[in-house]
């Protein structure tokens, strides 16, 4: 029997008629449900590259959900996690907020009992994405506020917004996730609250729910102070514009009681919270809230004045007692940097972030595009009407323009605000040509076929230019959450694809790695960026992470990679650091070896900015930078008292050098051959690109070496004894072959002189019979792996006189009378034959006799013919041909 499938529609029809659902309503929420699946499918998007929780926060906020399960929730309270932080550790609660860990553990809980199968890993991974798709659905009801098209195209926007996509894409397990959606409904609810339209019963309700929004976001979200500041500041404003009403005292009471009830009851808040100037800035409006319900309350004139007067003492007065007792505290770490941009300068941590400086208008235009021209028609609008709900749209597009201008990463905040404004501003521009099309007669009957027609299509032409203006934006914004998740490609910004999906996967298998083959009890040295990953995949201890709680202890990892390896180790040893691991992006070209500049090949220069001034045994440790048009240097100078003891080239434009323990790090990493370590030993190097770097760390007894010369001044021919002492901790070494080296360029090649043997106490001598010429002399130890370090000398000059000034010449008297005889006598060490030569003008030189040397002697007997004045040289040509020249020597004859 066939079924006529057309006899569905009518029952279709009575259905929704019965429910009094128009077809109006039906299209109006299937293209929400579209916005809303479309949504939920761009933020899939990174599956692609493997099903991965992104970037580095959201690891420690799965660690903690992963602890509550097992554990508890009462238990997070109270846990000190020794494997962060090292050797300190941390207490979670007072250094983290349970918002997004609670909220995830509390819906694996409920899964689990109802018998879904999911690990909380899982979940994890995909939370984000729930919770953007009910973001946007927040920002659908918030618009709705305004009209429901302006519902429907603020979840649109939303949905295609490049900030929030990267916040609640796959795997961003992170504060934002319940924090923007939250905040929407926070505003939602205090607007609904406001509206005069509805009971004052009805305004409680919605008042309440206000304030456990608030409170929810301040369990989850450090920027909590943004949407309650902002409530603050509008609530400031409708008084300002003479709209106040006992209504609005009335949800603002209830609104923020509960908000600090519950933040109140926040470990990391505390008490110390509600010393902030933002915190009390809320109650300053609760104040002026109370002083304008009296002022609305008293009778007479006189009595307002009053009124006023005894509010304005208060405020005032409480606001002085507070100051100089020293209660009001300023805003924390980078919120301070948020409110006033400058204070970054002096916060190199705060500004070596990347998503923590300071937005600029090509990263707005290309996180939003259009939306920027279409929200300022918004705000124009708005600025129009200046109705309640649009004043506070006003002050919300405004405050989150200035703060993602002050910090990139808050563009996330104004992603919303420019949604709702750009929907306005859609609509609003779209009104009149919608008008057009609707309208079925616009001019007398006669010119109604061709008049309609051409106005429908100015009409349509009109929205058809608003879908071209708005489909680039949502095409980049789909473009970019095309993106791998964070660990994918070792948060190198690449999208690699085909067979090359997991070439960058480096620090998963590094991790993976040190989970697997080191030590439990294995402490990592790293720079902070990696510190919840070593913790939260690596199960490992490390020093620093994410959380950058600790100041001093980043700015020494800083100076520890900067120092050089005589300096670094007793540092790593105090800490008891077993294992070092380094992320360097490079890649071997035709020119020599290049640096892509995502890890520390580029982060040494903030490791330079952080740890300059930092302090150990009484030093203080200076990062210079000097720039020229030719070059730039970056140098170390290290003062004792007020004195420069160290003062070196650690970088120029090539990068960092061997001349700090991660420059040689590097080299030992991408050129095992080229350098190596007494404490450092690469024990795995990540595949196919080398990137990550593992170095076991072994402290061996430091090994000391002296060095003497018998003479630093001899002449040719003649030995030299070297002699000196090899010692550890003050004990001789037996028994152990020290090498003997010269360089006679300056100490740029050495060359080996011989070796010896050294005695019970250490000592060593050895016999050198050198050539002429200038030497530097040191002696060499290579060491006993992990036993005791490799140790040099310090270096020596020795000088060997040249051979020239070996042949002596020697005359007998120097001065005679014509008649007499002369005798010359001539001395060498070197054997050969001598040739006597003499001038009467330094130019012209005449043979007077030739000999060979006795014994190293040859004498003669000279009768000068002539009175005058004689210059007198020796000549000596060697068994091997050398020739050498003594000293001229004068000789005056005089008359008689």
């Amino acid at each position: 029997m066939k079924t006529n499938s057309n006899s569905f529609l009518p029952k279709i029809k009575d259905f929704l008629a019965s429910l009094k659902i128009s077809g109006g309503s039906c299209l109006h929420f299937a293209t929400l449900l579209l916005i809303l699946a479309l949504a939920a499918i761009i933020r899939l998007l990174p599956l692609r590259w493997g099903f991965f929780i992104s970037e580095f926060d959201p690891y420690q906020q799965y660690r903690m959900a992963e602890y509550i399960v097992n554990n508890g929730f009462k238990a997070w309270f109270s846990w000190h996690d020794i494997m962060s932080w090292y050797p300190w550790g941390r207490d979670i609660s007072t250094t983290n907020y349970p918002g997004v860990s609670f909220t995830a553990a509390l819906l694996y809980m409920l899964l689990q009992d109802l018998g879904v199968s999911i690990t909380l890993y899982q979940l994890c991974v995909i939370f984000p994405i729930i919770m953007g798709v009910a973001t946007c659905l927040a920002a659908y009801l918030l618009g709705r506020e305004w009209g429901k098209s302006i519902g429907l195209l603020s979840a649109l926007f939303l949905a295609f917004n490049t900030s929030h996509i990267t916040r609640t894409s796959l795997g961003f397990f992170d504060d934002e996730t319940i924090g923007i959606f939250t905040m929407l409904l926070f505003f939602m609810f205090y607007l609904k609250a406001l509206s005069n339209s509805r009971s004052l019963r009805a305004s409680i309700i919605y008042a309440l729910l206000a304030g456990l929004s608030l409170g929810y976001i301040g369990m989850g979200w450090g920027a909590f102070r943004y949407p309650a500041s902002l409530i603050a500041l509008f609530t400031l404003v409708l008084v300002l514009l003479k709209r106040y009403s006992t209504r609005l005292l009335i949800v603002y009471s209830i609104t923020y009681s509960i908000f600090f009830l519950i933040s109140l009851q926040i470990p990391k808040l505390g008490y110390s919270f509600i010393s902030e100037w933002s915190t009390l800035a809320l109650f300053l409006i609760f104040i002026i809230l109370i002083g304008c319900e009296v002022f609305e309350r008293a009778s007479s004139f006189r009595g307002k004045i009053l009124a006023a007067l005894a509010f304005a003492i208060i405020l005032v007065g409480g606001t002085v007692i507070l100051w100089s007792k020293g209660l009001i505290g300023p805003l924390a770490g980078k919120f301070a940097a948020i409110v006033n941009p400058l204070v970054r300068l002096e916060m190199p941590l705060v500004e070596s972030v990347a998503e923590h400086r300071p937005g600029t208008w090509s990263s707005f235009f290309y996180e939003f595009g259009a939306l920027i021209i279409l929200g300022l028609f918004g705000f124009l609008f708005s600025l129009q009407k200046r109705r309640n709900n649009d004043l506070f749209l006003i002050l919300f597009g405004l405050s989150s323009i200035y703060f993602a201008g002050s910090f990139v990463r808050l563009t996330i905040i104004l992603a919303p605000a420019l949604s709702l404004l750009s929907a306005i501003g859609v609509i609003e521009l779209a009104k009149p040509s919608l008008d057009i099309l609707k309208e079925k007669i616009i001019f007398p009957k006669k010119k109604i076929k061709f008049e309609s027609r051409v106005a429908r299509e100015f009409g349509a032409a009109i929205l058809l230019i608003l879908l071209i203006i708005i489909t680039p934006t949502l095409y980049y914004a789909s473009n970019s959450a095309y993106a791998p998740t964070t660990i994918a490609t070792s948060s190198i910004p690449t999208a690699p694809s085909g067979e090359e999906a997991s070439k960058y996967q480096d620090w998963l298998q590094a991790l993976i790695w040190m989970k697997e083959n080191l030590p439990k009890n294995a402490v990592v040295f790293s720079w902070w960026d990696y510190g919840y990953w070593i913790t939260a995949i690596a199960d490992k201890r490390s020093m620093a992470d994410n959380g950058t709680l600790n100041f001093t202890q980043i700015a020494l990892i800083a100076r520890t990679f900067l120092s050089n390896e005589t300096e670094a180790i007793p540092t790593l040893k105090s800490y008891n650091v077993t294992h070092i691991a380094i992320f360097v992006t490079w890649t071997r070209g035709q020119s020599g070896i290049q640096y892509y500049g995502f890890g520390e090949d580029n982060k040494w220069y903030w490791m330079a900015r952080i740890g300059n001034g930092s302090s150990y045994d009484g030093k203080i440790v200076h990062f210079y930078e000097k720039r020229s048009a030719q070059e730039v240097k970056y140098y170390r100078v290290i003062t004792l008292n007020n004195q420069i003891i160290a003062n070196e080239t650690i970088a120029d434009r090539n990068g960092i050098n061997e001349n700090t323990m991660l420059g040689k790090l590097i080299v030992m990493g991408i050129n095992p051959s080229q350098a190596s370590s007494d404490y450092f030993k690469l024990v795995y190097a990540s595949q196919p690109n080398r990137f990550v770097f593992i170095y076991e760390v072994s402290y061996p007894a430091l090994s000391e070496l002296t060095l003497s010369l018998s003479k630093s001044e001899i002449l040719y021919g003649e030995a030299v004894n070297l002699y000196g002492r090899l010692t550890s901790k003050g004990e001789g070494l037996n028994n152990k072959l020290v090498t003997l080296e010269y360089s006679k360029d300056g100490g740029l090649t050495w060359e080996n002189i011989g070796t010896s043997i050294t005695a019970i106490n250490g000592s060593y001598v050895y016999s050198w019979l050198p050539g002429s010429g200038v030497y530097l002399i040191r002696s060499r130890w290579d060491g006993e792996a992990g036993k005791y370090t490799k140790a040099f000398s310090q270096t020596l000059s020795l000088t060997v006189s040249n051979a020239s000034l070996l042949l002596n010449l020697s005359l007998t008297p120097s001065s005679l009378n014509l008649g007499e005889n002369v005798e010359i006598e001539v001395s060498s060490l070197t054997q050969g034959n001598v040739t006597i030569q003499y001038s009467l003008d330094k130019v012209n030189w005449f043979n007077l006799t030739k000999g060979t040397l006795t014994q190293n002697i040859f004498k003669t007997i000279w009768k000068p013919e002539k009175p005058g004045t004689y210059y007198v040289k020796a000549l000596l040509v060697t068994k091997e041909g050398s020739s050498i020249s003594s000293e001229i020597k004068t000789l005056i004859v005089k008359t008689g």
